[in-house]
This record gives C-alpha cells, structure tokens and sequence, in this order.
C-alpha cells in the first residue's frame, strides 16, 4: 500500500501479509498531520496458487476493511488480486463513489475532492 499527501509530496509504503495486525495501518496514517487527505494505491495480493489464493484475498479485505474506517484516506487505484483494477466509480454532483465488485466485502468510499 501506498499513502500519499499531494499536498506535501509526503509518502509512506506499507506491506501487508497474513502476518500484518491491519490495526496497525492506522498508525502509519497517523504519522500524517491530522485531516490530511491521502490517496492510496494498493498493489498485491498476487498469489493466486491454490494454497495461497484465500490467504492473498483475506488480506485484501482486511487492508480495504481498514481503510474504510479512515474518511481521509481516498484509494485512487487498486490493482490488487486476480482481476487487476476493477474499480467501479459512481459520480453525483462534487462526490464521487468508488466501489469494488470483485471482492467478498463489498466496500464503498466516499472521495474527498
């Protein structure tokens, strides 16, 4: 995972296994000045043997569980899994809504622009 603040070029790389407490991505966000929005590209969950493949997806949506529950964190792309980027995105108005249809958790985010 990548976080960044466009504002200050600040950037901050995580890598997340089967390992990982996700919990512990909000500490990396918290490095950040407080409301600072960041974009975050996710990259991974590559591993699609047939050993690994549920490990590789549980990890996907622990990280995209997480970082829902972060409003100034917006995922600009994610190209994660066996399917690449499938990012679905919804525009109303000044929002923007981006969803993702090939996971067992579906998960809307709000954008902040």
């Amino acid at each position: 995972m990548i976080l960044y603040d466009p504002i200050t070029k600040k950037t901050a790389l995580a890598h997340v296994d089967k390992f990982t407490d996700t919990k512990s991505l909000a500490g990396v966000i918290a490095n950040f000045p407080p409301g600072t929005k960041l974009e975050a590209r996710l990259v991974g969950g590559r591993d699609r043997s047939q050993q690994s493949k549920a490990v590789s997806d549980d990890n996907i949506n622990r990280v995209l569980s997480e970082l829902k529950n972060h409003s100034t964190v917006n995922i600009k792309s994610a190209d994660i899994g066996d399917k690449g980027a499938l990012i679905c995105q919804q525009f109303s108005g000044q929002k923007i809504t981006q969803f993702f249809v090939n996971f067992r958790i579906p998960l809307e985010i709000n954008n902040h622009y």
